[in-house]
């Protein structure tokens, strides 16, 4: 850790670079998954090595704060005042140009994202259900539920599938696609509770994308300093004795096709039993007892 921060501030002070605590904490995590890789702890390094190791890859994978670093020592010298920059910035303040990369996979962006984290761009729900299933937790470090996990990765395939429409990508896409996505048919029948909820998943998830390298922004940051969770309970619906007498007279009607009875009979036993959604869907057809009287269905915990 001390390391980290020596790297960080050696690396910034040359480029007169500030950072927000959200991307310098970025930074800072990427710096140790670095030395942690390249082992600059180990007793033959020098400590000004080990500075302009990690100096080298942060100019590597951020290219606008090498630019940035290198006019700003380039100015320093003709002015008569000591070059800080190492050798790799000099070469590139004399060339003027940025570093050319062959192809987004081996771009300077990418350099030493791991195949687990590239997975993000060419497979994203695949990259999503790892990360779940290996690293993703909650506020308290503790991992998620097998049923959280679901619903989760539901949550992300219906919200990349939105940005799937709009041509853009889990890699890029802004707060504008973020407000478009409440403006969906879906969206707008959102709760507070479940905007919230998609609020907090998309920053778990972009915080991890601007630490994998994939992303270089999180924008649900902001959005979520501006959701609230409700402050009460949200008023239940219910049919009045009405609605529900036109219900059951529905429900007793002779059915026109195969169809029809399949929504009738759906429709029946969740009147009939009371059980919701996910029951009803982790359901088997043993479960249901027609042979009993009255007919019953076993729910499973």
């Amino acid at each position: 850790m001390a390391l980290a921060h020596a790297g960080l501030k050696a690396w910034a002070k040359v480029g007169n670079l500030q950072f927000p605590p959200e991307k310098r904490y970025a930074l800072l995590q990427e710096i140790m998954r670095y030395c942690a890789w390249e082992c600059l702890l180990a007793c033959c390094f020098t400590q000004a090595d080990r500075l302009e190791r990690i100096a080298d890859m942060l100019d590597a994978a951020s290219p606008r704060y090498a630019c940035t670093r290198a006019r700003l020592a380039a100015r320093r010298n003709r002015y008569g005042r000591p070059r800080l920059c190492p050798p790799y910035l000099q070469a590139m303040s004399a060339a003027k140009r940025w570093p050319v990369c062959e192809d987004e996979a081996n771009s300077v962006y990418n350099r030493g994202m791991t195949q687990m984290d590239s997975l993000w761009f060419s497979n994203p729900t695949q990259a999503y259900q790892d990360w779940q299933a290996r690293e993703a937790a909650g506020a308290d470090r503790r991992p998620f539920s097998a049923r959280s996990i679901i619903q989760h990765q539901a949550m992300f395939e219906h919200f990349r599938r939105h940005l799937l429409a709009r041509g853009t990508t889990i890699a890029s896409f802004g707060t504008a696609d973020v407000d478009a996505f409440w403006q969906t048919p879906n969206g707008r029948t959102y709760s507070q509770a479940t905007r919230m909820r998609y609020v907090k998943l998309l920053d778990r998830l972009c915080r991890h994308l601007v630490f994998a390298g994939v992303r270089q922004d999180n924008p649900a940051a902001t959005l979520l300093t501006a959701e609230r969770w409700p402050d009460q309970e949200p008023t239940p619906q219910f049919l009045t004795e009405a609605e529900d007498g036109r219900l059951q007279a529905y429900l007793k009607l002779p059915p026109d096709d195969l169809a029809s009875l399949r929504s009738q009979a759906i429709v029946a036993a969740f009147l009939g039993t009371g059980i919701t959604a996910a029951e009803a869907r982790a359901a088997h057809c043993a479960d249901l007892r027609l042979d009993a009287t009255p007919p019953y269905l076993v729910v499973r915990a």
